[in-house]
């Protein structure tokens, strides 16, 4: 089922989930921005915020599934294991062999 967050009605296809879904255009051409998470874990409101949030961006001239892709494509931001503070630790501090005794 989709349902329409700009307010308009939902269609419903047989076997497919309950989505909420933003039609717009940029550049001429027609798109359907479809609004994550799915219905019931996003709410009627929340999906109204984000349709907000979204017009507010094409008002701006940024294609919201552009945006999207770009953000999907950006790497990961890095997370510190032991071993690379261990590393790290071992360059800023060479001569260790001190503190084996304490």
């Amino acid at each position: 089922m989709r349902l329409d967050a700009s307010g308009r009605n939902g269609r419903r296809a047989k076997g497919t989930r309950k989505r909420f879904v933003f039609p717009y255009r940029s550049n001429g051409a027609q798109w359907t921005f479809v609004l994550r998470p799915t219905f019931p874990t996003l709410s009627w409101k929340d999906a109204q915020k984000q349709v907000i949030e979204l017009r507010f961006m094409l008002s701006r001239g940024v294609d919201p599934a552009a945006e999207r892709a770009r953000a999907k494509a950006a790497p990961p931001p890095r997370v510190d294991t032991f071993a690379s503070v261990v590393a790290q630790f071992s360059k800023v501090y060479p001569d260790t062999s001190g503190l084996a005794g304490c």
